[in-house]
Formats: C-alpha cells, sequence, structure tokens
C-alpha cells in the first residue's frame, strides 16, 4: 500500500477512534436502558429513554467516524461513487439522530413527521453503505484486512436479506417482527465492524500484500 499523508492518517486515527467510541455507547445503550431488549427494540427507540444521551453519543461518533474514514480514504481509492456512499451515510445517520424514530413502528401508527424523517434518514444510510460495500473491492486495494472485510460484507448483504425476508414473512402474516432488533443490530454491527476494518486498513497496520482482495 502506497503511503498516505498525515492528513489521511489522521482523518484514519479520528475514524478509527470515532467508530469504537460509537460501538461502546451503542453496548452500553442496550445494557442500560430499560425496555424490551436488544432483540426486539430498535437501538433508535432507546432514545426516548433516560439513557438518550448514550444515543446521541452513539450517533454523532459514527457520523463523525464515518465522515473522517472517508477523508482518510480520498487519496487511495479510485471510485468517488464509492466515497459518496461513504458520506452520504454518513450524513444520513447524522439526520436520523437528529430526529429519533417515534416509540412505535410506521405501520403501526401514521408516522409523526420527525417519524418519516428518521425513517428516510435510515433509508439514506443503508443505500450509502450499501453502495460502498458494494463498490469496495473494485475502489481500494487493502492489505490483509480486506479478507476480514469480505467476511463483514458477507454478514452485511446476508442481515439485509434475512431481515427484508423477515419483516415480509411476518408482514404477510399479520404478526408484528418481534425480532427486529435483532436484525437490525446485525446490519448496523457488521456495517460498523466493516467501517472499522477498512480505518485500521488505512493506517497501515498490517503488513503489505500485493494481491488485490
Amino acid at each position: 500500500m502506497s503511503a498516505i499523508s498525515v492528513a489521511s492518517r489522521w482523518c484514519a486515527v479520528s475514524a478509527l477512534t470515532a467508530l469504537c467510541v460509537a460501538c461502546a455507547a451503542a453496548v452500553a445503550l442496550d445494557a442500560l436502558a430499560p425496555g424490551a431488549g436488544p432483540l426486539v427494540q430498535p437501538l433508535s427507540s432507546l432514545a426516548h429513554t433516560d439513557c438518550a444521551w448514550l444515543w446521541l453519543v452513539t450517533v454523532a461518533a459514527g457520523t463523525g467516524g464515518l465522515l473522517a474514514l472517508a477523508g482518510a480514504l480520498r487519496r487511495q481509492t479510485r471510485s468517488w461513487a464509492f466515497l459518496i456512499g461513504l458520506t452520504t451515510a454518513g450524513i444520513g445517520l447524522g439526520l436520523a439522530g437528529s430526529c429519533p424514530a417515534d416509540p412505535w413502528f410506521p405501520w403501526e401508527r401514521s408516522p409523526s413527521l420527525g417519524g418519516g424523517v428518521h425513517c428516510g434518514a435510515v433509508g439514506i444510510v443503508l443505500i450509502g453503505l450499501s453502495t460502498a460495500i458494494a463498490l469496495r473491492s473494485r475502489s481500494l486495494t487493502m492489505n490483509r484486512a480486506g479478507l476480514w472485510c469480505r467476511a463483514a460484507e458477507g454478514l452485511y448483504w446476508g442481515s439485509m436479506a434475512g431481515a427484508a425476508v423477515y419483516l415480509g414473512v411476518t408482514a404477510c402474516a399479520g404478526r408484528p417482527p418481534l425480532l427486529f432488533g435483532l436484525w437490525e443490530r446485525l446490519v448496523l454491527g457488521s456495517a460498523l465492524v466493516w467501517s472499522g476494518l477498512l480505518a485500521v486498513d488505512a493506517l497501515g497496520l498490517h503488513s503489505a500484500d500485493p494481491t488485490r482482495l
């Protein structure tokens, strides 16, 4: 991997730090917030609890991490679409955090204005992340972290497909999606790990590997 500039390295350090903070805050939020538990409750619904500050930390750190990651990879990527995907996901996450989700699912009651904005922002995040993940192998030449990135990408796409099938089946059966929280965390968790691996690779913490992964 070619040497990266001091600015790019600083962005990579910032991205990795912010993503670790986001992960720690999300885990703490699940552990401390009251409710039905992480298998059932969407993470964003915990913004209405006494632990709302942890939700804000999670979203703010995640937003900063994705935007810093885009800055860190600017000199390394061969695709502007990849960078646009990362940046779009970061902006969408910030927007989702500024408008917390409603305490109910959109199919249970009509969403409020803020809830509608939140749902739209989540869609923007998923579109941005999916675009970046789909283009990663053609946009970056990575070191050994690329193998782990592939595993995280497989988990992301598998979680997206599983969530879509699960929501479709429960909707057709007229049942509430009691495991919505599980699928949400699988999607977001795999995306967070994937982003962290990109930041680690950008720092050059792995020995050079000429093979494009």
